[in-house]
C-alpha cells in the first residue's frame, strides 16, 4: 500500500477532542510527545495512542470473514476497516441535482439545451431533495475479504470531497455505534415514503413485495448483520 495517502474525510474536532481530553494532551504535547501540528498530525497521534493503550483495541477485519469480524465487534470499540466505497444510487443523484439544474439553465439561456416546463420541475423537485444530505450523508464500506457491510454516516462539514469521490478501495477509521443483528434492516438513509419499510416485520416485508408495493431501491436498506460507525477519517 502507498505510504501517499489522501484524506477524503477528517473529523478534526472530534479527533481534536479525543487527543486532549482523553488522551490528556497539554501545550506541552501527549505525555511528553511533541505536540501535534495541523489536523492530519493529530489524527496519526490519536491512532497511535488508541493502539498503544492498555485500555483500548482496535479492531481489523482484513483478515477475517464477516461472522469472525461481527463475533469480535462491540458498541463502542476502535477499528480500522479497509474495504471498496460506495455511494447510495440516491445519495449521488440527489448530490449532483443542483449542479445538473445549474447546467441546464444555463445551456438553455444560452440557446443549445432546450428544457420543457415539466422536466424543470422534475429537476426542481430533486435539487429540493438536496435537504436529504445537506448536514450528512451515508456512505457504505464493503470490507475486504469479509464484505460485512458498514455504514458511514459522514458530516457534510468534515468531508475534504465531493460526493462522487468516495468510490473505490479506502480505509476508514472509527468506532462501532450501532450493530444490526442478521435478520434485521438497517436504514441507510431516510426518504420520504419509506421510513415504515425498515420497521416491517420480516413476514410484512414479504406481504409487501409479493404485492409489488415495496419499491424501495435495494441500496437504501441493508440486511443486517450491519455495522455503523462514527467515522473520524477516511484515508485513499
Amino acid at each position: 500500500m502507498s505510504r501517499f495517502r489522501e484524506f477524503l474525510y477528517l473529523d478534526d474536532s472530534t479527533v481534536h477532542r479525543l487527543l486532549f481530553d482523553t488522551f490528556e494532551a497539554t501545550s506541552e504535547g501527549v505525555r511528553g510527545l511533541d505536540v501535534p501540528r495541523g489536523a492530519e498530525q493529530e489524527f496519526h497521534q490519536l491512532w497511535k495512542e488508541i493502539s498503544e493503550s492498555d485500555q483500548e483495541t482496535i479492531l481489523s477485519s482484513n483478515e477475517a470473514d464477516a461472522a469472525a469480524t461481527w463475533q469480535a465487534t462491540s458498541e463502542g470499540q476502535f477499528v480500522e476497516f479497509t474495504g471498496r466505497l460506495t455511494v447510495p444510487s440516491i445519495v449521488a443523484l440527489v448530490s449532483a441535482a443542483d449542479e445538473l439544474r445549474n447546467f441546464l439553465q444555463l445551456g438553455q439561456q444560452l440557446g443549445f439545451i432546450p428544457i420543457s416546463g415539466d422536466e424543470d420541475e422534475q429537476l426542481a423537485k430533486m435539487a429540493a431533495l438536496r435537504d436529504l444530505i445537506r448536514d450528512t450523508f451515508p456512505v457504505v464500506l464493503r470490507t475486504e475479504g469479509s464484505d460485512l457491510p458498514i455504514v458511514l454516516p459522514l458530516d457534510t462539514s468534515k468531508s475534504r470531497v465531493k460526493v462522487d469521490r468516495y468510490t473505490g478501495r479506502a480505509t476508514v477509521f472509527g468506532r462501532v455505534i450501532e450493530r444490526t443483528d442478521a435478520g434485521e434492516k438497517k436504514e441507510v438513509i431516510q426518504i420520504p415514503g419509506t421510513t415504515h419499510i425498515a420497521h416491517m416485520s420480516r413476514q410484512q416485508r414479504r406481504a409487501a413485495a409479493r404485492q409489488g408495493q415495496d419499491k424501495e431501491p435495494n441500496d437504501i436498506t441493508l440486511d443486517g448483520p450491519v455495522l455503523t460507525l462514527r467515522v473520524l477519517a477516511i484515508q485513499q
